[in-house]
């Protein structure tokens, strides 16, 4: 039949994304998408992260934990800075 809603599924053995980089600022981006990235065999695989979890995400900014600032949409998994 196919696809008909999303829904949050929660994988046991792999639900966390400790120290991943969204990316890096231009002087002018303000968005960036949640990301978990995998390494195998030489490779890196991008895996987009929507609809996260209210609550579960910390956006560290050089190494800094912002607790403003930013906006997280929870339907996309965009992170949007007010300032580039």
């Amino acid at each position: 039949f196919g696809k008909a809603y999303g829904f949050r599924f929660k994988d046991w053995t792999d639900y966390q994304g400790i120290g991943q980089s969204l990316g890096t600022g231009n002087g002018t981006k303000t968005q960036f998408q949640l990301i978990k990235t995998y390494s195998s065999g030489g490779y890196n695989f991008v895996h987009e992260i929507k609809k996260p979890v209210s609550g579960t995400v910390s956006i560290y900014l050089n190494s800094i934990l912002q607790s403003s600032g930013y906006t997280l949409n929870l339907t996309t998994g965009i992170v949007t800075f007010s300032v580039a």
